[in-house]
């Protein structure tokens, strides 16, 4: 760890770089098939057609959709053996319980419209075509649901990190006009998810007087003694970078249009939030804010969250399975039953019992009438 801090606060650059470094230093996505089935493609970025993977459970269906949005600081995609390995168990737990899971990718920030990776120091942000090409990538889903046996009137959308912060950003957006691209294709059908699981993803990027704060000469000699969580300050700056740019291209206004916290309003669909007291990366304020807000806004009765109080980034093999354990995966599964389940509208269904009742009492009488008469 002590390596990775030096290597991250070089100078002002590396400052900006450093983590991206890292994070782009994992495995590279395998195209198409990190999953059994391939599933509808839909335009993206340019000319870039994506390619979405599908994985259906044994039954009849159609299955209620789970929409997995991955992580990867906004600049990495993730293979087949990564995602596995983060969520094997909570991937297990819903295609045991009638969920399909599909895999999702969208427009990186590191990429350029003619596909070169920038040098460090010079980002392009990806965003907002990376949401524009989610959106686009949930309406071709459902405008193929039928053929891929899919229930479009449930589709949730979970994610980890920035797929955690791209999901909440989904779901507080749903049927806002401003976060979609409709001339991406598939115009005539929604993007609105029914749910959002967000795995410890940033929920806000306009940090205000501390926007891009880089240390100085004196932090930089001793930063190799600097925790993670004395870093906190820096790495908000850090995320920002990734998904939204270079510092000098930073816009107010945009960084607020990113942040899900504040596009929450009292439509949201039902979230639930995991995160951990020791996250490295992202700060628990994020997640706290956003609950709060969330149960200020919409209530209590649609909100799920779990806190690890001794929870890091992710599950890493030294820190077992916090999020992806079996209990963390049915609690998954029944915050997802619990929305997905059809509810019957208590009025009308009485209604109908009282009708049946009714009906029923009456003919008894009009037959017990007619052996009287006879």
């Amino acid at each position: 760890m002590i390596n990775f801090v030096r290597t991250l606060f070089i100078n002002k650059k590396s400052t900006l770089c450093g983590f991206l470094l890292w994070i782009t230093s994992l495995p590279a996505f395998a195209a198409v098939s990190y999953l059994d089935t391939v599933g509808p493609s839909w335009p993206g970025y340019g000319t870039t057609t994506y390619q979405m993977t599908l994985e259906t459970p044994e039954g009849e269906g159609p299955f209620p959709v789970v929409v997995y949005v991955h992580g990867g600081g906004w600049t990495t995609n993730v293979t087949k053996d990564l995602v596995d390995y983060f969520f094997g168990n909570t991937k297990s737990e819903l295609l045991a319980n009638g969920y399909a899971f599909v895999g999702i990718t969208y427009t990186l920030s590191q990429e350029t419209s003619a596909g070169a990776t920038p040098e460090p120091g010079s980002l392009i942000s990806g965003y907002p075509q990376m949401i524009h090409d989610l959106k686009s990538g949930i309406r071709a889903l459902r405008a193929n649901a039928k053929e891929y046996n899919l229930n479009d009137r449930f589709i949730a959308v979970m994610g980890d990190s920035a797929g955690g912060h791209l999901s909440s950003l989904i779901g507080t957006t749903n049927g806002n006009a401003d976060y979609e691209n409709l001339e991406m294709g598939f115009a005539e059908y929604s993007s609105e998810v029914q749910a959002v699981i967000s795995y410890y993803g940033p929920m806000y990027f306009d940090y205000q007087d501390h926007t891009y704060q880089y240390l100085s000469d004196e932090e930089y000699h001793s930063a190799s003694g600097l925790s993670w969580l004395e870093l906190g300050k820096y790495m908000d700056s850090l995320l920002a970078y990734a998904l939204l740019g270079h510092p000098d291209s930073y816009e107010q206004e945009l960084a607020i249009k990113a942040s899900p916290l504040h596009q929450l309003t009292a439509d949201a669909p039902p979230m639930f939030f995991m995160y951990g007291g020791l996250d490295e990366l992202i700060n628990v304020e994020h997640n706290i804010l956003m609950i709060d807000k969330y149960k200020e806004l919409v209530g209590e009765k649609t909100l799920a969250t779990k806190f690890f109080e001794d929870g890091i980034h992710g599950d890493f093999a030294d820190n077992g399975r916090t999020y992806d354990n079996i209990e963390s995966a049915s609690e998954v599964v029944d915050f997802l039953n619990l929305h997905s389940t059809p509810k019957k509208k208590s009025g009308s269904t009485n209604y109908w019992m009282l009708l049946v009742v009714a009906l029923s009492l009456a003919a008894f009488k009009s037959k017990k009438f007619a052996n009287r008469q006879n």
